[in-house]
């Protein structure tokens, strides 16, 4: 507090906002008065104050990255001269967006609903100079779904491993993914490049609540198939879950535990269980709350 309260009196503070954070805040900020700063998202600068002429430079540099094309700079552009400590992570991004429409999540909010991939060859460069010239050799690529389709998930994989073979790269890296859009085949074929993680959005296992309160689709047999074949390949699967959501009954509940026993607790490494629910800004679960006049209840935030 007191280092703050020092730089607000001793310096012009520029703040930016971006992507889902830019649409679900944005009043919020504009509220606040800042003296220098600014929205912005994949699709243009959504506000800032009218004398800020370095802002707009700013903001407009922003946009230019976040925009998803042939000409995305990626991470060859990072000062070759960045510390990194031993155990670090380089984070990547080979796609935007998501194909999916979940209640929870406003990760497409910015970005647009369909999901699309960067070039390979831009993907692969990234990851050389990311192994080559940074020296870090375990990479995770950030994307909220990897793969955009089980036909892409393939065609991606076998593109990747083609093109890191001519390169020479040896890499290992960890993965997100929908199970829907994840093929064996693909699977295999990441486990041959490098992969050693991947977590998958369950969130739940009651098909009601997954289907009406999360919007989501999961094919359960197809699940085991994948988890089985991950295991086998050794490949270290883990199940993201929201156990506690705010239209949850004591019957739901009950199905529910039962079936994370027998899908094996293990496989759950991190329920969302917090006593107060937290509810992510510009959703379509925050709509229904606020709808049904239970968003500031006092065991629901959004926060």
């Amino acid at each position: 507090l007191p280092i703050c309260k020092q730089l607000r009196e001793t310096a012009q503070i520029n703040i930016w906002f971006t992507g889902y954070m830019a649409t679900s805040f944005y009043l919020d900020f504009i509220n606040y008065e800042p003296s220098a700063g600014g929205i912005c998202d994949a699709s243009g600068i959504l506000w800032m104050p009218s004398d800020m002429e370095k802002g707009l430079s700013i903001g407009q540099l922003i946009v230019e990255h976040a925009c998803f094309d042939e000409n995305h700079p990626g991470i060859t552009y990072l000062d070759d001269q960045v510390n990194f400590f031993k155990g670090d992570r380089l984070s990547l991004l080979s796609s935007k967006s998501c194909n999916a429409k979940c209640s929870f999540c406003a990760y497409n909010n910015g970005q647009g609903s369909k999901w699309e991939s960067r070039y390979i060859s831009h993907i692969v460069r990234d990851i050389k100079f990311g192994v080559q010239t940074l020296k870090m050799d375990k990479i995770t690529f950030s994307d909220n779904d990897f793969f955009g389709s089980r036909k892409v998930s393939t065609q991606k994989m076998q593109s990747l491993r083609e093109e890191l073979a001519l390169e020479g790269i040896s890499f290992k890296f960890s993965i997100n993914a929908r199970a829907e859009c994840l093929s064996l085949d693909a699977l295999r074929l990441a486990k041959e490049i490098g992969l050693t993680n991947i977590t998958i959005g369950l969130e739940s296992l009651h098909p009601e609540t997954l289907s009406q309160i999360y919007f989501k689709k999961v094919d359960y047999e197809y699940l085991d198939d994948l988890i089985i074949e991950a295991e086998n390949l050794g490949i270290h699967l883990l199940l993201s879950y929201i156990l506690w959501q705010p239209y949850l009954t004591m019957v739901q509940l009950k199905y529910e535990i039962q079936k994370l026993i027998e899908l094996g607790r293990w496989r759950v490494p991190q329920l969302l269980v917090n006593s107060i629910v937290k509810v992510v800004p510009a959703t379509a679960m925050e709509r229904k709350m606020m709808r049904d006049g239970i968003l500031h209840n006092k065991l629901f935030s959004r926060s």
